[in-house]
């Protein structure tokens, strides 16, 4: 038998069941689908997570206080008040390979005013050095100097959202003077104007550059930054009643990423002599943000990981149902069979035939899923705002796994269709 010849059976046997293999087909393209779809979400997924990393600083690492006791209740880290702007100071002139630090101070769940618009954001008081740890210079405007940080100015610069909630305003006009459709929401210039702070009069004189999402998935870009000095004495800013240079956290960066480690090394060495700290008992910790990075990546790799399983798991219930209804083609066709078996077919020529109608069956819903998966993917970044890069690796695993299960799952139908005995299958009612 010719390989034409035998294709045109098996087209001829699908055509008679065209809706049961329609359906059968399509139990596979929803698995392929879901794999594909699930695999280019955790793609997505590890680029945000990459992007996010490199938007925080690849040398940035950060000192937060340690958690302390009260009463025999351990409390959150970050309660005690352990750091000062003097820790931060001597890490800053004493340690070569720390470029620059800034100390901070959190105001979370501060209102802010722009005449009768406000918005409710997180304010971050911070030394002038900080745009130069963070790379975060202002696209607008200008950052505060040290200057201001000393004469404790009420300056302010704004995350790029902050600003867009605050200054914009609906215009409906285009160049022509012409109001079409809906109206265009358009930002104000907001340097230089004065707003409140939590109640305090602040004047922007920045807009900083957006950063986007970070890698533990807040939004960078919704946050204020004061002077530390304006935060502490007049926007209540207080660490610790007890001393009044204490401060929430510490930003630095090393010269390089590869002097990450060693930078943060020389700084627990640094604060442990300060603090006079004996071995394995520090005040603060240390911690690397592409550490927290990483964890935050592995995570959602492990997560994809766990939703490709159970994804993959429809591939073999749609394998279960190409065998099924191979298996009930063989039981309808078993006078056909032995027919053809009568007139000079071998056992082989069955065999070659119910298995291609496996493997077409596969095929086809294969290539369906990864239609679809595309689609999902599209419509997933056009309305979700999630990036999901449909990669060729996983379409290539996705049509070789639907191809393989038409195989595995075809191989018991067919190999019965050919072991049949042509006398009892031509008495076969």
């Amino acid at each position: 038998m010719s390989l034409l010849s035998l294709i045109r059976i098996v087209l001829g046997a699908l055509g008679r069941n065209f809706m049961r293999s329609v359906l059968i087909a399509l139990s596979v393209a929803i698995g392929v689908a879901l794999v594909v779809t699930v695999v280019a979400i955790g793609d997505g997924a590890r680029k945000a997570v990459e992007k996010a990393a490199e938007s925080m600083g690849t040398n940035v690492f950060m000192v937060w206080p340690t958690a302390t006791m009260f009463g025999g209740v351990r409390t959150g880290a970050g309660s005690q008040a352990t750091l000062t702007l003097d820790d931060a100071r001597a890490a800053r002139e004493e340690i070569d390979i720390v470029s620059s630090c800034s100390a901070t101070v959190r105001l979370g769940g501060s209102q802010c005013i722009n005449g009768n618009k406000n918005w409710n954001s997180t304010v971050n008081g911070v030394e002038a050095t900080f745009t130069d740890v963070r790379q975060w210079p202002a696209a607008e405007g200008k950052f505060f100097t040290d200057l201001d940080v000393q004469q404790v100015r009420n300056v302010c610069v704004l995350g790029k959202r902050v600003a867009d909630e605050l200054f914009s305003v609906e215009d409906a006009a285009d160049d022509s003077g012409r109001r079409p459709g809906a109206p265009m929401r358009i930002r104000e210039n907001p340097i230089g104007v004065m707003i409140k702070i939590r109640g305090t009069p602040m004047k922007v004189i920045g807009v900083a550059a957006s950063k986007g999402q970070s890698a533990m998935g807040y939004d960078q870009d919704d946050v204020i930054f004061v002077p530390i000095s304006t935060a502490m004495r007049r926007m209540g800013a207080v660490v610790s009643s007890s001393n009044v240079n204490a401060v929430g956290s510490i930003v630095l960066s090393a010269r390089s990423a590869e002097l990450v480690d060693p930078a943060m090394e020389a700084v627990k060495d640094l604060l442990s002599r300060r603090h006079k700290n004996a071995p394995g008992s520090e005040d603060f910790m240390v911690r690397n943000f592409s550490d927290m990075a990483r964890a935050a990546a592995d995570q959602q790799r492990i997560l994809a990981w766990l939703l490709a399983t159970v994804a993959g798991v429809s591939l073999v219930v749609g394998g279960l149902g190409i065998m099924n209804i191979m298996l009930v083609s063989v039981t309808e066709r078993t006078r056909e069979i032995g027919i053809r078996m009568a007139v000079g077919a071998h056992g082989r020529h069955i065999l070659a035939q119910f298995l291609l109608e496996a493997l077409t069956i596969s095929t086809l819903g294969g290539f369906a899923g990864i239609g679809i998966a595309y689609l999902s993917a599209f419509a997933i970044s056009e309305w979700m705002g999630w990036t999901a890069p449909v990669s060729p690796q996983a379409v290539a695993i996705a049509v070789g796994v639907s191809i393989g299960i038409g195989a595995f799952f075809g191989l018991w139908p067919a190999l019965k269709a050919a072991s049949l005995d042509p006398i009892e299958a031509l008495r076969f009612e």
